[in-house]
Formats: structure tokens, C-alpha cells, sequence
């Protein structure tokens, strides 16, 4: 019945209006039949693995080596400060992930490093909190190459001359055992005595008790054929079977590329700690250090953990070079949400996304871009008033980001918010008010519609962009919404901020109402119009002269505050900054984007409100339609 190129839809619909017939039954028993295979073989038997993956996260005791005074400055275009680094270490320390911490990468020549090292030894001697037995820095394992270009090992590699120098007791060796440009005479015997050397030189010379990690840098490229993954697992073998007083705590590993499958650094990760485990090194750490490429960063290194690697060393947040690298929020939070408790106790895991976004801050001079995941401004969103669907309502027993956090998930407004989520905004943003129903959410939602239908794209999510929707779909401002909106003002930076502090001025450079009991700064109406209307409007004793006066006037006193006007030139510099060169492009924003359209929506809404309730009395009639006589 079904054949040739009948399509998919077609033949759904030919399903859907076929008869129960026998011959429909068998094929649909069939059907069900196969579907039972599939799950009893390939679902079964991958759902085996993923349960088995879960429950070992979840029961990991994950640590985490903090490589933010490190990794966010990698490759960045704007350094960091020697102020900058004492604000992330404040960060760390908030996190409690101060315990284990890379603080340092030396070179030849001083750098800021340096001398945030000394004041952070410096420090130990009075805060507790400050431990050079949990600091970490970078080393590498040659300084200079002899003649036949192999190590030279009567020269100390400056990393560990500094480290010795300064009092940090725990080096992190760096090699790359494959891709180098040693002589090849330069064996894989050559490497585990050269790492052999320095430890022992640590032991002798730095500390007894150094806790040394040996990071095998192009552990990616390495293990991707065979006689490179020989050569790493040669070397890790080697180092598990060293005495103890002079082997490290542990490997570490990068993935720089950002190009493996998360199955493929799994797979790597665990013939590491397979040869690890033979070697009678099962105490010995395994951490994972991913950086992000083509998106899968983050499911790359929990894999690792899958996998055996028992920690991560990483930054709080993302940064780091070209594209960042995978943070230690994004993958504690992923233990969390399915169960992991052990972190929870380990760290305060509840002061990770405030930590994240202060130290990207301090990195970049900006926020984190808000589609940045648990810690960006759009990451907490709700967007849906119903489940099963990421930005949605939360179903009985989900894991509440915001929650988690201490914050109320902010419900997003678009064409898409129910009438009830428009409400809850209102009431969220601005408290309870009479005048916040499904109606008014109604008219909102109308207005959303109408701009986009008008090729207008605005912003509804803060509160001047709520509160000038509002007032467009017929609402009136109170004092309280206007004082919440004009904090707004407050965001204001860089040009913005210069063209609003331009019209602040002019507005405090003319006279106020005589004797008015408020000191907002007030402008009568006639002084308004002669600053800033004119050019709009032919007169002020026009009609649409006097509507706009009276709307603006919200507190009806007979002038116009500063707060008052102040909302529409903070909404206008939000939505047209790229558009703004002068006071003169402000102010035409401002009345023709916003002020203007809000009235004459406005006056079509009472208009429309006396045609429906044509039994409205008097006093009611007087109240919607009248304007101010000037």
C-alpha cells in the first residue's frame, strides 16, 4: 500500500486513518517486537555503561587543582594586574578551593607573578589562610640543551630555581615526552632518569615533603597512535614504581587541542590510571585539564572523570587561551546535579558562580557573556511555564540552579511568556500592585507582538524595559516602579554614560517649581518644553503637548521630575547605543522611540476603554481624557 516515494507525513497520516484491522495489528506487534530488541540489546547494554558512568561520578571525590591566577591570563588580550590577581585569590578563597592552587609560571625575566608569590609567603607568616604547603607552581624540566641537544641537567630550570628561591614547596613538572625537538637519540629511558633527577632534586633542595604533579603536556597528540601511547604509559609506569619519598603525588594531563571526542579522552584517561593501578600507584592522582575548540570541552573532562582521572586542575571559570578551557564550576556543578554530595562538603560550592563571574571580571574587564552556562546572566532564566524543556518549569525533584545558588530564577519575557509570566515579572520586578493583571499582561504581550510586527526588537527583561512596556500597553508608571527603573542609570558606562550625565547637567542648569516640597528637581511644564520638547512638538499648548506633560507627570504635582524623564533617556540608551553620537541623538530617541509612541498608545488604550464602558461616569470620563491646561 505504502510504496514509492510516499512521504513520511503521508504515510503517518494513512496510519492514522487506517481501520484496526488484523493485517494492522500484525504489522503494528511487528513493530513493537523490534522496538523491544533494540531496547533489550543496544539501549540495555549502553544504559548499562551510562548507569555505571553516573553512579561513579556521583560517588566521586573529586579534586580540583585551581589553576585560575594561571589559566585565565593564558593568552589573553588584557594581563593581570598584580591588584587583579589578589581579587581572583579572594575568589578562590571564597570557593575554598585555596587548598590546592597553582599561583605561579616563572620565566627568565620577573614577572607579576613574582611578586605576587613573595606577598603571598610573605602573608603565610600572619594568615592561616595562606598555606605554601598547598601552593603549586609551573616548572619545566630542562633550562638549556648540550651540544647534541639533549638536557642539560647541571643547569636548574629556572621554575624550580624560583620556586626554591621563593619557599613554594611543590613544583609541577612539565614534559613532552613525544613532540619535542630533542635530539631521538634522546630515549624514553632518557626521560624517567631527567624526571628522576629533578624529583630527587626537589626532595634534596626544596622540601621533603614536596607534593609533586609530573603534567604531561601533549598527552592529546601522544595517544594517538601507538608507539606515543607506549612512551606515556612507559613513563607513568616508571614513575608508580619509584620509592616514595621521591615519587609524585600524581599525573596530570592535557587535552590543548580541543579536538577528541569526549569518548576518546575517556578512553585515553583510563589506560593511564590502568597503568597507574599496575604499577602499585593507586593512591596517585590523575587530573584532567580539557580546552575548548568545537563545544564538547566540558563533556570531554567529565568523561575523564568517568574514566579514572579522580580530579580536574582548571580554572573557576572559562577563560583562558583562544577559546577557554573547561572550568571546575561547570563540571562540579554537573557532580552536583546528579547527587554528588562529596564536593558539596569539600568545597562551597554555593559561592562558585559569584566567584566565576568577579574572576572573569578581573580577567577581561567584563561580565561573562550571558549565554555563558551557570554563570552567565541568561544562565537562570526561565523562559516556559511548563517542563521539559531546558529554560523551563522545574518537574518535582529537578536539580534548581537558582536555587542552589540563592536566587530567584528570572522569568524572561518574550512573545512566548504566558499571561501569568508576564504578571509574576511585573510582581517580581516592581512588588504588588493592583494594577498588574492577566488584563495589563494582555495588552503587554500585544505590544511585544506589535513591535516586532513594526520591525522593532526591544529588550523587556530589565526594569526599564519592563516598566516602558508596561506604561506602553496602557499602565501607569507609580513613584515606586519609576525609582526602581531609574537605578537602571547606575549600569550606564563608557559614552552612555557621558551623553546621560550631558542631559543631567542641562536639566540641573535651569530653574525648578518655586517652593515645591520635593527635591527631585523638579521643571515646570512650560520649562520642560523649552529644553527638550520643542523640536517635537509645534506647541505647548497642543494637545499632544499637554497628554505628554501629563504622562510624564506621574505624581501630578504640576511638574516633571528628573526621575520621570530619566526612565525614557535610560531605556533609549539601552536599545540605540550603537545609534547614539550626541545629546541631540539621545533626545530624538527618546521622544520619537519612546516617549511619543508610549502616549499615543497610551491614549488609544483610555479611548478604547470609554468605547467598551460607555456607562462610565462623569467623574470617570474626566479622569481618562483630560490634559493639564497650561
Amino acid at each position: 500500500m505504502f510504496r514509492g516515494s510516499v512521504k513520511l507525513a503521508s504515510y503517518a497520516t494513512a496510519i492514522l486513518r487506517a481501520p484496526a484491522s488484523k493485517k494492522t495489528i500484525r504489522r503494528t506487534s511487528g513493530s513493537t517486537t523490534a522496538a523491544q530488541r533494540i531496547v533489550s540489546t543496544v539501549m540495555t547494554t549502553d544504559g548499562m555503561v551510562l548507569k555505571q558512568k553516573r553512579k561513579t561520578l556521583r560517588n566521586l571525590d573529586c579534586m580540583v587543582l585551581d589553576n585560575s591566577l594561571r589559566e585565565t591570563t593564558v593568552g589573553q588580550v588584557r594581563g593581570h594586574t598584580l591588584e587583579a590577581k589578589q581579587q581572583i585569590w579572594e575568589a578562590i578563597k571564597s570557593c575554598k578551593l585555596h587548598k590546592y592552587t597553582i599561583v605561579a609560571s616563572f620565566g627568565d625575566t620577573e614577572r607579576v607573578d613574582d611578586t605576587f608569590v613573595k606577598q603571598l609567603i610573605k602573608a603565610s607568616k600572619t594568615d592561616p589562610e595562606v598555606d605554601p604547603s598547598y601552593l603549586f607552581s609551573f616548572s619545566d624540566v630542562y633550562q638549556t640543551v648540550t651540544s647534541d641537544n639533549v638536557p642539560d641537567t647541571s643547569v636548574v630550570p629556572v621554575g624550580l630555581a624560583k620556586a626554591k628561591k621563593y619557599g613554594l614547596k611543590n613544583p609541577i613538572l612539565e614534559i613532552d615526552p613525544v613532540h619535542n625537538t630533542l635530539s631521538p637519540s634522546f630515549t624514553t629511558d632518557d626521560w624517567c632518569l631527567l624526571l628522576r633527577t629533578w624529583l630527587q632534586w626537589t626532595h634534596d633542595n626544596i622540601s621533603k615533603c614536596s607534593k609533586v604533579y609530573v603534567n604531561i603536556r601533549d598527552f592529546a597528540l601522544s595517544m594517538t597512535t601507538e608507539e606515543g601511547a607506549v612512551k606515556i604509559l612507559t613513563i607513568v609506569r616508571y614513575l608508580g614504581q619509584l620509592p616514595d619519598s621521591i615519587r609524585p603525588v600524581g599525573i596530570m594531563f592535557e587535552e590543548p587541542t580541543g579536538k577528541w571526542f569526549p569518548e576518546e579522552v575517556g578512553t585515553a584517561t583510563k589506560a593511564i590510571r590502568q597503568m597507574m593501578n599496575k604499577s602499585g600507584w593507586k593512591s596517585g592522582h590523575l587530573l584532567a585539564h580539557v580546552h575548548e575548540k568545537w563545544g564538547a570541552g566540558n563533556s570531554a573532562q567529565l568523561e575523564s572523570l568517568a574514566n579514572g582521572a579522580n580530579g580536574i586542575w582548571c580554572g573557576i571559570c572559562k577563560e583562558g587561551a583562544a577559546m577557554g578551557h573547561a572550568s571546575s564550576i561547570v563540571s562540579l556543578m554537573n557532580l552536583i546535579r546528579i547527587g554528588n554530595e562529596k564536593v558539596l562538603k569539600k568545597y562551597d560550592c554555593t559561592n562558585l558562580r559569584t566567584a566565576a563571574i568577579d574572576i572573569t571580571k578581573s580577567t577581561t574587564g567584563k561580565l561573562p557573556s550571558p549565554m555563558q552556562i551557570i554563570y552567565g546572566s541568561r544562565a537562570l532564566d526561565l523562559s516556559f511555564d511548563f517542563g521539559v524543556i531546558a529554560g523551563g518549569q522545574l518537574e518535582g525533584g529537578e536539580f534548581d540552579l537558582a536555587s542552589f545558588f540563592g536566587e530567584h530564577a528570572p522569568i524572561r519575557i518574550s512573545t512566548l511568556a504566558s499571561l501569568d509570566f508576564i504578571k509574576q515579572k511585573l510582581i517580581n520586578t516592581f512588588g504588588k500592585n493592583k494594577s498588574f493583571t492577566l488584563d495589563i499582561a494582555g495588552q503587554m504581550h500585544s505590544v511585544m507582538v506589535d513591535d516586532l510586527t513594526s520591525n522593532n526588537s526591544y529588550e523587556y527583561m530589565s526594569p526599564t524595559g519592563l516598566g516602558l512596556l508596561f506604561q506602553r500597553a496602557g499602565g501607569v508608571l507609580t513613584e515606586e516602579m519609576t525609582s526602581i527603573i531609574s537605578h537602571g542609570a547606575d549600569t550606564l558606562s563608557g559614552p552612555e554614560k557621558s551623553l546621560f550625565d550631558q542631559v543631567h547637567e542641562t536639566w540641573h542648569s535651569h530653574d525648578k517649581i518655586p517652593n515645591c516640597v520635593d527635591d527631585n528637581h523638579q521643571l515646570s511644564y512650560k520649562g520642560f518644553f523649552q529644553l527638550f520638547m520643542r523640536p517635537y512638538f509645534s506647541s505647548l499648548l497642543s494637545e499632544e503637548s499637554r497628554y505628554v506633560c501629563s504622562v510624564l507627570d506621574i505624581n501630578k504635582n504640576g511638574g516633571i521630575s528628573w526621575n520621570e524623564f530619566e526612565v525614557y533617556l535610560v531605556w533609549s540608551l539601552r536599545e540605540y547605543k550603537d545609534q547614539l553620537e550626541s545629546v541631540d541623538d539621545l533626545l530624538e530617541a527618546t521622544f520619537t522611540k519612546a516617549i511619543i509612541p508610549s502616549m499615543r498608545l497610551r491614549k488609544k488604550e483610555e479611548i478604547h476603554l470609554l468605547k467598551k464602558s460607555p456607562k462610565v461616569s462623569p467623574k470617570k470620563k474626566h479622569r481618562v481624557l483630560t490634559v493639564p491646561a497650561m
